[in-house]
């Protein structure tokens, strides 16, 4: 076995109602001397908002997808640029408490990846590049100490003051929290999602600044 696994848990932590989330399909891209593999259930899998609020109603981060593994192989003695994994995913529907909201079949992806391995050494960093609607985001997370990554959670939400929906990524354990408080139903009203283009598009959830892609009505000129 190679040196220190990384281990990424991935869920889905917001979904709104009358809306899916389909898995469509997981692949990965593994250099020689390097490993990678996924422990989940296999794609295409649908997930549906029921078993999102299921989850976060018991306490879980929301649907767990699964587990991304990476690691060198052999002896531990190769370094540089290691495996990755891409994820293409749909979201469809639209929000059962606005039948005005635009009816999405929408595509994207998010590739799951590292920096450079040394060659006794982890990456020091985990990369989540995401891309839907013609933009992308990207979000790192430091290698922690132990060979698990915090839990690593995406949030589809719907913010009806702009007619927009928006997808992100984080592992940032105080976002996640706000994620999990302010995305109720997968719905964000009563509260203002501020626009940075300079920051990327990044949505402001109670005071906590999450990286999103936005798209719909008001993605252009926001609030």
């Amino acid at each position: 076995m190679g040196i220190g696994q990384m281990t990424i848990p991935l869920f889905l932590a917001s979904l709104p109602a009358g809306m899916t989330f389909t898995i469509d399909e997981i692949t990965k891209d593994v250099p020689e001397n390097f490993w990678a593999n996924f422990s989940g259930d296999a794609a295409p899998r649908a997930i549906q908002p029921d078993a999102v609020s299921q989850a976060t109603s018991e306490g879980k981060r929301g649907v767990r997808v699964g587990e991304f593994m990476l690691r060198t192989d052999g002896f531990g003695l190769s370094s540089g640029n290691g495996a990755s994994f891409l994820m293409k995913f749909t979201i469809a529907g639209r929000p059962d408490a606005y039948p005005d909201a635009e009816v999405q079949n929408m595509q994207g992806t998010l590739s799951i990846g590292t920096s450079e391995w040394g060659t006794f050494s982890r990456p020091d960093q985990t990369n989540f590049v995401w891309q839907i609607a013609g933009q992308s985001r990207t979000f790192t997370a430091k290698t922690p100490t132990l060979t698990y990554l915090d839990d690593t959670v995406m949030a589809v939400a719907y913010v009806p003051e702009q007619k927009s929906y928006l997808f992100g990524v984080t592992n940032e354990q105080t976002a996640v929290v706000k994620v999990m408080q302010t995305m109720v139903g997968g719905i964000i009203a009563g509260h203002k999602v501020l626009w940075s283009a300079a920051a990327g598009m990044v949505s402001s959830i109670g005071g906590i600044a999450f990286g999103v892609v936005a798209w719909g009505a008001g993605q252009i000129d926001g609030i």
